[in-house]
């Protein structure tokens, strides 16, 4: 399926670049996202350690994300 998928994607590209080939050709997604989230067991004394530099004054626990994932 996802051999026939390339091949429509191909012949659609053709018609504006007769040179296009997918087999030359790549694909990436770059996402990064930042999340604030409830703690519920961060929270509890035996974690505060672990935390105490990602509840800075607040109630909310922060998640940093940066990824990329491609293919060719």
């Amino acid at each position: 399926m996802l051999l026939r998928i390339s091949d429509v994607i191909e012949a659609n590209m053709k018609m504006q670049n007769e040179s296009f080939t997918m087999k030359e050709s790549y694909t990436y997604v770059k996402i990064g996202a930042t999340l604030e989230v409830k703690p519920i067991l961060m929270t509890l004394p035996f974690m505060a350690e672990e935390t105490e530099s990602n509840l800075p004054g607040s109630n909310w626990y922060t998640i940093k994300y940066n990824g990329m994932q491609g293919y060719n």
